[in-house]
Protein backbone atom coordinates (compact mmCIF):
# COMPACT_ATOMS: atom_id res chain seq x y z
CA UNK A 1 0.00 0.00 0.00
CA UNK A 2 1.06 3.57 -0.56
CA UNK A 3 2.30 5.89 2.02
CA UNK A 4 -0.77 7.43 4.54
CA UNK A 5 -1.82 10.74 3.88
CA UNK A 6 -4.90 11.39 6.74
CA UNK A 7 -4.14 11.53 10.26
CA UNK A 8 -6.23 8.66 11.81
CA UNK A 9 -4.09 8.81 15.63
CA UNK A 10 -6.52 12.16 16.09
CA UNK A 11 -9.46 9.76 16.14
CA UNK A 12 -11.50 9.58 19.41
CA UNK A 13 -11.27 5.63 20.07
CA UNK A 14 -15.20 5.81 21.62
CA UNK A 15 -16.41 7.00 18.04
CA UNK A 16 -17.35 3.39 16.73
CA UNK A 17 -18.82 4.72 13.68
CA UNK A 18 -16.09 7.24 12.54
CA UNK A 19 -13.61 4.69 13.72
CA UNK A 20 -15.67 2.09 11.21
CA UNK A 21 -15.64 4.36 8.56
CA UNK A 22 -12.08 5.04 9.33
CA UNK A 23 -11.31 1.70 8.71
CA UNK A 24 -13.34 1.18 5.48
CA UNK A 25 -11.69 4.10 3.86
CA UNK A 26 -7.99 3.12 4.71
CA UNK A 27 -6.19 2.96 1.61
CA UNK A 28 -2.80 2.87 3.31
CA UNK A 29 -1.04 -0.13 5.63
CA UNK A 30 -0.01 2.52 7.61
CA UNK A 31 -3.76 3.39 8.32
CA UNK A 32 -4.77 -0.12 9.45
CA UNK A 33 -1.26 0.43 12.00
CA UNK A 34 -2.74 3.59 13.33
CA UNK A 35 -5.54 2.17 13.48
CA UNK A 36 -4.41 -1.36 15.21
CA UNK A 37 -2.36 0.98 17.48
CA UNK A 38 -5.56 2.28 18.97
CA UNK A 39 -6.13 -1.25 20.95
CA UNK A 40 -9.76 -1.30 19.78
CA UNK A 41 -10.86 -5.13 20.12
CA UNK A 42 -13.20 -5.13 17.48
CA UNK A 43 -11.17 -2.63 15.02
CA UNK A 44 -8.01 -5.69 15.35
CA UNK A 45 -10.50 -8.23 14.83
CA UNK A 46 -11.48 -6.78 11.26
CA UNK A 47 -7.80 -5.69 10.32
CA UNK A 48 -6.76 -9.56 11.48
CA UNK A 49 -9.71 -10.97 9.50
CA UNK A 50 -8.83 -8.52 6.25
CA UNK A 51 -5.21 -9.34 6.29
CA UNK A 52 -5.94 -12.91 6.89
CA UNK A 53 -8.80 -12.97 3.94
CA UNK A 54 -6.32 -11.18 1.65
CA UNK A 55 -3.29 -13.25 2.12
CA UNK A 56 -5.11 -16.16 0.87
CA UNK A 57 -4.52 -17.61 -1.93
CA UNK A 58 -8.05 -17.54 -3.21
CA UNK A 59 -8.13 -13.83 -2.50
CA UNK A 60 -4.90 -13.40 -4.44
CA UNK A 61 -5.89 -15.42 -7.46
CA UNK A 62 -9.14 -13.20 -7.94
CA UNK A 63 -7.20 -9.88 -7.35
CA UNK A 64 -5.13 -11.51 -10.00
CA UNK A 65 -7.81 -12.24 -12.10
CA UNK A 66 -9.53 -8.94 -11.57
CA UNK A 67 -6.53 -7.41 -12.64
CA UNK A 68 -5.71 -8.77 -15.53
CA UNK A 69 -9.88 -8.26 -16.55
CA UNK A 70 -8.83 -4.18 -16.40
CA UNK A 71 -6.09 -4.94 -17.98
CA UNK A 72 -8.39 -6.20 -21.08
CA UNK A 73 -10.51 -3.83 -20.70
CA UNK A 74 -7.79 -1.30 -21.26
CA UNK A 75 -6.19 -3.06 -24.18
CA UNK A 76 -10.06 -3.33 -25.63
CA UNK A 77 -10.77 0.04 -24.89
CA UNK A 78 -7.43 0.96 -26.65
CA UNK A 79 -7.69 -1.11 -29.73
CA UNK A 80 -11.17 -0.06 -30.61
CA UNK A 81 -10.26 3.82 -30.40
CA UNK A 82 -6.99 3.42 -32.79
CA UNK A 83 -9.97 1.72 -34.93
CA UNK A 84 -11.95 4.67 -34.95
CA UNK A 85 -9.00 6.58 -35.55
CA UNK A 86 -7.96 4.73 -38.12
CA UNK A 87 -11.83 4.88 -39.39
CA UNK A 88 -11.58 8.83 -39.45
CA UNK A 89 -8.50 8.59 -41.04
CA UNK A 90 -9.28 6.48 -43.80
CA UNK A 91 -12.76 8.63 -44.35
CA UNK A 92 -10.28 11.72 -44.37
CA UNK A 93 -8.29 9.97 -47.25
CA UNK A 94 -11.82 9.68 -49.54
CA UNK A 95 -13.54 12.44 -48.99
CA UNK A 96 -9.58 13.88 -50.36
CA UNK A 97 -9.70 11.16 -53.32
CA UNK A 98 -13.09 12.33 -54.32
CA UNK A 99 -11.80 15.84 -54.35
CA UNK A 100 -9.63 14.53 -56.71
CA UNK A 101 -6.30 14.33 -54.59
CA UNK A 102 -4.50 11.30 -56.24
CA UNK A 103 -1.57 11.49 -54.78
CA UNK A 104 -0.79 8.35 -52.09
CA UNK A 105 1.80 10.47 -50.53
CA UNK A 106 -0.12 13.47 -50.13
CA UNK A 107 -2.90 11.81 -49.19
CA UNK A 108 -0.60 9.99 -46.42
CA UNK A 109 0.58 13.88 -45.39
CA UNK A 110 -2.68 14.55 -45.01
CA UNK A 111 -4.46 11.89 -43.33
CA UNK A 112 -1.48 9.83 -41.33
CA UNK A 113 -2.00 6.45 -43.35
CA UNK A 114 0.41 5.04 -44.74
CA UNK A 115 0.92 5.92 -48.55
CA UNK A 116 0.53 1.51 -49.28
CA UNK A 117 -3.26 2.45 -47.53
CA UNK A 118 -3.48 5.48 -49.57
CA UNK A 119 -2.60 3.84 -52.62
CA UNK A 120 -5.21 0.69 -51.99
CA UNK A 121 -7.61 3.44 -50.75
CA UNK A 122 -6.72 5.63 -54.39
CA UNK A 123 -7.77 2.88 -56.50
CA UNK A 124 -10.47 1.50 -54.35
CA UNK A 125 -11.95 4.87 -54.61
CA UNK A 126 -10.89 6.99 -57.56
CA UNK A 127 -13.12 8.35 -59.68
CA UNK A 128 -13.64 6.92 -63.12
CA UNK A 129 -13.59 9.12 -65.88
Amino acid sequence: MPKANTNISELDIDDKLELWLRLFDAEHEEDLKAIEAMEVPKMTQAIRTYRKITGSPEFQKFERMREDARNNEAAALHNAERRDEHSGLTLAAIYAIRAGITSPTTIAAITGLTEGQAAALIQEHKKTP
